[in-house]
């Protein structure tokens, strides 16, 4: 009797466990403090048109492009502190890679989570990343 009820447990667990996707990154690898990433909230509903380029740089615990904060959409944002990667969208980008994304510049709000080692503008302004993807134009 014991060995059907442990079947019927383990045969039930196995089933509601949902596969992860292939390319799916070790949750345990990824975001372990600290994380250098401004991150927040993308709503896709509305959109801002301005262009950020320019190379990665990591500088005291935070992640900048140029002096300006680029703030990621959580979903599509993780950061790898062993290899001090981030993984944006299924790709890996490190400092010094350049990349290209659409958004704007917003006021710093406070659904926006920010490392504290960030140095915002004198505005205290941050780039919205609304893009799905970080590949400059050839």
């Amino acid at each position: 009797m014991r060995t059907i009820a442990l079947f019927a447990a383990v045969a039930t667990l196995a089933a509601c466990a949902s596969p992860g996707a292939p390319d799916a990154p070790d949750p345990l690898a990824l975001d372990a403090p600290p994380v250098p990433l401004a991150r927040y909230e993308w709503d896709t509903s509305a959109a801002m048109e301005a262009l950020l380029e320019g190379p990665l740089t990591l500088r005291d615990g935070c992640l900048y492009v140029g002096d300006i904060v680029p703030a990621f959409p959580r979903h599509l944002a993780s950061w790898d502190a062993d290899t001090e990667t981030l993984r944006y969208a299924g790709r890996d980008y490190n400092a010094g890679d350049v990349i290209a994304a659409g958004g704007g510049v917003a006021a710093s709000l406070d659904a926006i989570e920010i490392p504290s080692g960030c140095t915002l503008n004198q505005f205290g302004e941050v780039f919205l990343v609304q893009d799905e993807d970080l590949e400059p134009a050839s």
